[in-house]
């Protein structure tokens, strides 16, 4: 959901509308003649000293969503000529003047703003209006399916895609690598088929009309009338000019090795080159892995940076206990460790339960003349991606029962949870609160420990999770449970970050 908001009123009523937001969810903007209401109800506010459309021209890209309490018809008037794209555009909600509606305007996938809508209803008791057809259909939008996961969108006909999943056509999933924890969340009459159906039973599969991919492979989709898929596969498909898009679960560990002082360029080349040939999708890369020597690699430091991947770096002693396909004894008399590039992959991509043993790409050395250096890489494959965010407990309380009775606060951290976990009967009454495309794990009554555990987990892989106990979630609930828990797990107290909203 963004986070960096703008509030934007024109009258006093709409003061009081945005009351509830200011400071604590959106900062407030206000023309000068209405700056003395404001102070006098102690809205803490800014003023913009030119026109409304003015001022949006120069905000348009400061803000990530902007909420007005404005004619809906004013607002679209406004924000029109800026306009660009839905994966560039910022999330705009518009709330009638009663505070009885709010309304997902535009970027509702992408731009987050249906996320906002819903968490700003909850903030000020109001109906959510979000016209999506993915919100109507209870589904994941198709555009932000991998976002929780920290999926990496490529490219592909991402239009036509979401208008076949919109006429609730047949839609195909071939997924290759990544979670696949929200495919088992998915309404029971969702429209996709999951590998390669209409060969496995032609007779009673219908025929799909849009494929999305998930997969560290780069496709460049071909032609209508050509197929998409590699060679060795194309063979046995017919041809298609289904609409196409494709995800890239973040899977995929780039081990480098380099001497001193190598050109930041020629990593970058050496890295673009060896995924190229591969097929590999750049979008796909985790991150990247060496020897502890080369924490300190000017050039490799600024590669890293760049890409915005994190650089992990092992000791010589961890790296020589892996077993790779080509050891280097040269390589072992000048580091300590017999493998560089394909260790650290291995190892990087390796967790503690799921052991990587294969390298994707053996190493290969990358020379270029003009560039200082010589860069050795290879690359691993992880079984689970790499979300590349700090995760979220809400340890919530429901209150006394009714719906009514939650506290706004409470709402909002369930409406913006990736997945909500609790007594099957607490889901239930809060079920109303839900979003499309959340994953919901109702568990029975007397798994309150395997509650807890699920939920640090997950939030310790990356995702935001709402708890749900009833009344107030630190008195005979959760909330105790699950800081117990952390606190076995030696929690540092910063990660997963931990909230708790009473109930």
């Amino acid at each position: 959901m963004p986070s960096n908001l703008a509030a934007i009123t024109t009258t006093p009523a709409g003061l009081r509308c945005l009351a509830p937001l200011i400071e604590t969810t959106a900062q407030l903007w206000v023309a000068p003649k209405l700056s003395p209401e404001a102070t006098a109800l102690s809205l803490k506010h800014h003023i913009y000293d030119t026109s409304l459309a003015a001022f949006l021209q120069a905000n348009w890209h400061e803000y990530e969503g902007f909420i007005f309490c404005l004619a809906s018809g004013a607002v679209v008037r406004l924000i029109a000529p800026l306009l660009t794209d839905k994966s560039n555009d910022p999330a705009v909600m518009v709330v009638d003047y009663s505070g009885k509606f709010a309304i997902s305007l535009c970027g509702g996938h992408q731009g987050g703003s249906d996320r906002l809508t819903h968490h700003i209803s909850q903030l000020l008791n109001a109906q959510p209006v979000l016209t999506g057809s993915a919100n109507a259909l209870n589904l994941p939008a198709i555009d932000t399916l991998g976002t929780p996961f920290g999926w990496r969108k490529g490219k592909g006909n991402w239009l036509g895609v979401s208008s076949a999943i919109a006429r609730q056509a047949p839609i195909q999933v071939i997924q290759e690598a990544g979670s696949d924890l929200w495919q088992a969340h998915l309404p029971a009459d969702h429209p996709f088929q999951f590998g390669f159906p209409e060969f496995e039973d032609r007779n009673r599969q219908p025929q799909p009309a849009a494929r999305v991919w998930i997969s560290p492979i780069h496709r460049p989709f071909a032609p209508p009338a050509e197929s998409d898929l590699p060679q060795s596969e194309a063979s046995d498909l017919p041809t298609s000019d289904l609409p196409k898009v494709q995800w890239h679960p973040r899977v995929l560990w780039i081990g480098i090795g380099c001497e001193r002082d190598t050109d930041e360029a020629l990593i970058q080349f050496a890295v673009e080159t060896v995924l190229k040939q591969h097929h590999l999708a750049i979008e796909a890369v985790a991150g990247v892995a060496s020897l502890d020597l080369k924490a300190d690699e000017v050039g490799l430091l600024a590669f890293v940076q760049a890409q915005g991947w994190p650089l992990r770096c092992f000791s010589a002693d961890t790296l020589k206990a892996i077993a790779v396909p080509n050891p280097s004894e040269i390589v072992a008399h000048e580091v300590g460790t017999p493998s560089v590039a394909e260790a650290a992959a291995l190892f990087a991509a390796s967790a503690c339960d799921l052991p990587v043993k294969d390298l994707t790409v053996k190493k290969q050395v990358v020379k270029q003349p003009g560039l200082k250096g010589a860069v050795t890489v290879a690359v691993a494959q992880a079984e689970q991606e790499y979300t590349g965010r700090i995760g979220k407990l809400h340890l919530v309380g429901t209150g006394p029962g009714h719906l009514d009775q939650i506290t706004p606060a409470a709402k909002g951290a369930i409406a913006n949870a990736d997945v909500v976990i609790g007594y099957a009967l607490y889901v239930d009454l809060i079920r109303s609160l839900l979003t499309a495309g959340q994953i919901v794990e109702a568990l029975p009554i007397t798994q309150e420990r395997q509650r807890a555990e699920r939920a640090i987990e997950l939030a310790n892989w990356g995702l935001t999770v709402a708890v749900i106990s009833s009344g107030d979630c630190g008195i005979y609930g959760m909330a105790g449970l699950v800081l117990e828990q952390l606190q076995a797990e030696k929690w540092d107290g910063k990660t997963p970050e931990v909230q708790v909203f009473p109930g």
